[in-house]
């Protein structure tokens, strides 16, 4: 069974080892990427823009965008993580499967709207208008090693227009999120965790604001510089020396971490913010304006985090 104890990140991807078999190791899924198609393996995206015959009959134009997405590892990292495995201490051959998931639920973002299948935009105020006007398709995905999900946006003429104009100027304005569920074993640890969650809250609320890179290198040192300033306090119990309190010590703060993450942060397509915050639609200057940050690795402006209920 997957085991969390001494998890390891192996080419940016987070791998865990059995809790029996020292040749088998589990690993999470790789970056949500489009799917390819069986036969011409072809990115597995269409998009079709219509406009009413009869132009002065009073039907407006709009359009169609069909995506599917998985999140399964290449070949080419799956061989690199193996080949990094295999130099672990006990591994004679290693054997690297994707972690048995069981339950999940995957969404759409797209410009104005996010949802799974079902999920339609609300009336557009007076004078405004929304881009993509539904979602259809998946609400989970196959929960297998490629968790395959498909999506078709419903577009007004203007949605249909700016996704046009989006994907000829090379951006990306559509997003899908997984939440995945599995079962895995904890280490066998006995520590108190005591927290100032509202130095804590100050902390990232100021990081976070303006700070999109924050997320890609910032978490780990944050926690650690927490804990060393008193805000975070780890008492190890039941260790069999300085070497294993350690380990022990930092097994519960990224225990503690990701835990607080999940009870904090909502994924969405605009990072940096904090969940209890009411969901706004971002003009689309801010959307263009993230897609071409998130293509350059570029930071780009987030909104202020909002304190959590």
């Amino acid at each position: 069974m997957l085991s969390l104890e001494r998890a390891m990140t192996v080419d940016g991807i987070s791998v865990f080892r059995d809790h029996a078999d020292p040749n088998q190791f589990w690993c999470l899924p790789g970056p949500v990427t489009l799917a390819r198609r069986e036969g011409d393996n072809q990115p597995a995206i269409s998009f079709l823009k219509y406009k009413p015959a009869v132009a002065d009959g009073g039907v407006k134009g709009g359009g169609f965008a069909m995506i599917e997405t998985t999140c399964q590892l290449s070949p080419q990292r799956e061989a690199r993580i193996k080949a990094a495995l295999a130099s672990q201490p006990g591994v004679t051959d290693a054997v690297l499967a994707t972690a048995p998931f069981e339950t999940g639920t995957v969404q759409c973002i797209a410009l104005n709207l996010q949802g799974s299948a079902g999920t339609s935009a609300s009336a557009a105020p007076a004078g405004a208008f929304n881009a993509v006007e539904e979602i259809l398709g998946a609400t989970t995905p196959s929960l297998d090693a490629q968790n395959r999900a498909a999506f078709s946006l419903t577009l007004s003429q203007e949605g249909a227009t700016i996704l046009a104009q989006a994907f000829s100027d090379g951006l990306a304005p559509i997003g899908v999120v997984y939440s995945l569920t599995y079962s895995a074993m904890r280490p066998a640890i006995n520590v108190e965790i005591k927290a100032d969650y509202e130095r804590i809250f100050q902390q990232f609320s100021a990081s976070l604001e303006g700070q999109y890179m924050f997320f890609r290198a910032g978490l780990e040192a944050a926690f650690e510089q927490l804990k060393q300033t008193g805000a975070i306090e780890i008492k190890v119990f039941d260790f069999t020396g300085e070497a294993d309190e350690k380990e022990k010590e930092k097994w519960a703060l990224d225990f503690f971490r990701d835990q607080l993450l999940t009870d904090w942060f909502g994924p969405t397509l605009t990072p940096g913010k904090i969940t209890g915050q009411e969901a706004v639609a971002d003009p689309l200057s801010e959307v263009v304006g993230l897609g071409r940050s998130m293509m350059e690795g570029t930071p780009a402006p987030g909104p202020t985090a909002a304190r959590p209920a």
